[in-house]
């Protein structure tokens, strides 16, 4: 690699690209294949994330191609192009409408369009099932090579509630 080069792919432009907002999702993922960019060097494979180092360079049109993926406490979600795939926890005390999921796993999906709904006030999971088995199939598939494990981690204590999923107790 020679210097010139990458002093080239180091040189973030200014001017006409300062305060400019890019509205493609982005996540910590990308940290690492953003690095192997600046650097010159290939991202390795097991590396989910991709490199926005366009987007420094002023290309604030650059679309992500691969998935975003994340679990907290049992929540789960993943994001492609404009959708977004959420399964929100349920436990014994709240009711929830259920389907079964992967194993034992009981969820439902909901499916919200981000270029349309970003406050994700409108399902349309039951309009676009298909879209939905896609995604919750990448998911799971994301998961199991993660090694994401099943919420709680540890079995709760007899008669003791999980309060995790109460976000004010955060």
């Amino acid at each position: 690699v020679s210097s010139t080069n990458h002093r080239d792919r180091v040189n973030i432009k200014h001017g006409d690209n300062c305060g400019r907002i890019c509205h493609s999702p982005w996540t910590m993922m990308d940290i690492v294949a953003t690095c192997c960019d600046l650097a010159c060097v290939p991202v390795p494979d097991h590396v989910e994330g991709e490199s926005f180092l366009p987007i420094l360079h002023g290309n604030n049109d650059l679309t992500r191609r691969k998935p975003i993926f994340w679990e907290h406490q049992g929540n789960r979600a993943v994001r492609l192009h404009k959708w977004k795939l959420v399964q929100r926890r349920c436990d014994s005390e709240n009711t929830c409408d259920e389907g079964k999921g992967e194993g034992n796993d009981t969820y439902r999906w909901e499916l919200y369009n981000m270029e349309e709904d970003r406050t994700e006030l409108h399902d349309l999971s039951s309009q676009n099932s298909e879209l939905v088995q896609q995604m919750a199939r990448l998911w799971f598939d994301w998961a199991t090579r993660n090694g994401v494990k099943s919420w709680p981690l540890n079995p709760l204590p007899e008669g003791e509630k999980d309060w995790s999923n109460l976000p004010w107790l955060w």
